[in-house]
């Protein structure tokens, strides 16, 4: 059973790599037609040539009086001081209003509002989760711009972000919002969030295949603040990336404020003793959201690395301008040919995982030629094996009929006379070795 298993893992991982792999090549086809080949990336991508990329720069603090919230660079210690202005970021947002559990609603409020203020413990588990998240945000944002963009995004360019702020209806402000990211042109602006999963758990897949119910919010305020026309949700892994795309939602965002507002900012807020009528509704309002995310695809993951910079940026613009890419390698593919053969791989691919996702059979069904007087030699076998099936989970009677006139056709072919039909038993169980 154990050498089966692994066989089986083996043939499905083969079967996925060849998957990426023709993904790949028919991007690699798209951004031809897109007239973007210069941005398609194969393994690395270096994000100083980088031609779609901008970067927030280091030292504006030094060279502007008062930098705007949007350009502040994250993780910087003016980030870090501004976020401590609010009770409730676009990352807690989901547990701040109940929208996990009550007892999480209730330890945030108590580390923000109780007196004396807890220290925050955070696991051991959850700390690698942030460093592997921190540390890998920059792969997912390179797959980005050198994987998704060129295909679906040609004519935008990704921007770095700062902070941006929420207020209430009296212009309180109430909390600050991160995203990983923008991309925008002329006319439209894309929000970004990037996820990069880190997980102990054996039966945890390396990407998420939908959207997290506890990442919607986080991801509508990020759409909501940028005053973005849509929203990405981003998961990254080694192997693949996952891209969805989302679409603004003001009502649950006017919701989720008005929650975070009345909770934190009341003029003596009150610590939460059950979920509130108006988180429930969330709830619903999430599933729905989900339900109407659409898939982009999962694209192989590329690596992030800078070259040495050969220029100073220019000090008039806050973003670092990409450098001219002097080792330009082409990584799209432009023959017809080999687009046909990559098309007729993917469906012999999607056929097999098609078939690998299958249930095993558990039974076996044989249909059985005997002679009428069944029992004329008792020494001699009295009926003659002529078609077996294998059975899983169901089999329709509308089947079975279909199956059975194939059988008495077959017969009929051969000048065998079936004058009666009977069944004998329950399905053979087969025998799991």
């Amino acid at each position: 059973m154990c050498n089966k298993i692994r066989t089986a893992m083996y043939q499905l991982r083969i079967c996925m790599k060849g998957l990426l792999d023709t993904v790949d090549a028919i991007a690699g086809f798209c951004v031809v037609i897109n007239g973007k080949r210069h941005l398609y990336k194969k393994e690395f991508c270096d994000l100083t040539t980088q031609q779609n990329y901008r970067e927030l720069r280091d030292n504006l603090a030094n060279e502007m009086e008062e930098v705007p919230l949007e350009y502040t660079k994250q993780r910087s210690p003016a980030w870090f001081k501004l976020r401590e202005t609010v009770k409730v970021t676009g990352s807690v947002a989901h547990d701040s209003i109940g929208l996990n559990t009550l007892k999480a609603q209730k330890d945030y409020f108590d580390s923000k509002l109780s007196p004396p203020k807890r220290n925050e413990t955070v696991t051991e588990s959850a700390k690698q989760a942030m460093e592997h998240g921190a540390r890998n945000e920059i792969n997912a944002t390179a797959t980005l711009v050198g994987k998704v963009m060129p295909v679906y995004y040609p004519d935008f360019e990704f921007h770095e972000e700062g902070a941006y702020l929420i207020r209430n209806e009296n212009g309180k402000k109430i909390m600050i919002i991160s995203p990983d990211g923008t991309i925008r042109n002329d006319k439209r602006i894309v929000s970004i969030e990037i996820k990069c999963p880190f997980s102990s758990f054996v039966g945890s897949t390396p990407v998420f295949y939908e959207v997290k119910p506890r990442h919607v919010v986080q991801c509508l305020l990020e759409a909501h603040a940028t005053q973005a026309d849509e929203h990405l949700y981003i998961s990254w892994s080694k192997e693949s990336t996952t891209v969805f795309r989302m679409k603004p939602h003001c009502d649950l965002v006017n919701s989720v404020i008005q929650e975070v507002d009345e909770v934190y900012y009341s003029s003596v807020p009150v610590r939460p003793t059950r979920i509130s009528a108006r988180a429930k509704s969330l709830k619903m309002k999430i599933r729905e959201v989900i339900d109407d995310v659409e898939f982009l695809g999962e694209f192989p993951s590329i690596t992030a690395h800078s070259s040495a910079r050969k220029h100073q940026s220019d000090v008039q613009n806050v973003y670092i301008l990409p450098e001219k890419d002097e080792f330009f390698v082409n990584h799209a593919v432009s023959d017809t040919n080999e687009l046909m053969e990559t098309a007729h791989k993917a469906t012999k691919l999607m056929t097999e995982a098609y078939q690998s996702q299958k249930p095993a059979a558990s039974e076996v069904l044989v249909y059985l030629l005997s002679d009428m007087n069944r029992l004329w030699h008792p020494e001699i076998g009295h009926g003659l094996p002529i078609a077996y099936l294998y059975k899983g989970y169901s089999l329709s009677m509308g089947t079975s009929r279909r199956i059975l006139d194939l059988v008495l056709n077959a017969c009929k072919d051969c000048n065998i006379h079936v004058p009666c039909i009977t069944f004998d038993g329950q399905f053979f169980k087969i025998e799991r070795l």
